[in-house]
């Protein structure tokens, strides 16, 4: 007896050529879209970016202390992203770790795409996901609005701190949902 793959997983293997069979016996039956069609999960960019916008505090002081009041050792930069992504239509599945560096793979299974580095321009829904730094354990996790990067807090730049020069050394993935 085989186990059956959570939706999100069914989901991505369904773009990839596998044979309706094999994927049949990991995946239960979803319905196919008319004309032979892939389909595709949907992602609203603008509603995402909204959400971000509204839930983001002004300034990361602001983020650290509300996030404090309520218990939390670190700001919740994943926390607040995810939200946005599921204000546009996707619901990702938090990693077990629940830091922001780990998510890459969850964007990916949703349906984003890695985006190059070299001549990045940037797009309203796109998500950069950063590894740790000293002091930033949990790496960072960002999405773009349209107008700035927001996490839990509304950033400067692209670079979550214009302050501490190790976020511009630090790994980084951008990600972007396909249009």
């Amino acid at each position: 007896m085989s186990a059956t793959l959570p939706a999100p997983v069914c989901q991505f293997l369904r773009y990839l050529p596998i044979d309706e069979g094999t994927l049949g016996r990991f995946c239960s039956a979803a319905p196919k879209p008319e004309n032979g069609a892939t389909a595709k999960p949907k992602f609203d960019k603008t509603k995402a970016a909204d959400r971000a916008f509204h839930n983001s505090f002004d300034t990361y002081d602001e983020a650290l202390k509300d996030a404090k009041a309520n218990g939390f050792k670190t700001t919740r930069c994943a926390h607040y992203v995810r939200l946005a992504i599921a204000a546009g239509g996707l619901q990702i599945q938090p990693p077990k770790s629940e830091a922001a560096k780990d998510f890459g793979p969850k964007l990916i299974v949703a349906g984003f795409h890695p985006v190059g580095q070299k001549g990045y321009i940037q797009k309203p829904g796109d998500v950069i996901v950063y590894q740790s730094i000293a002091g930033h354990p949990d790496g960072h996790m960002q999405i773009y609005d349209g107008d700035e990067w927001v996490s839990d807090f509304t950033q400067n730049s692209i670079w979550p701190s214009n302050t501490n020069a190790a976020w511009k050394k630090a790994s980084y993935t951008i990600y972007r949902f396909p249009d």
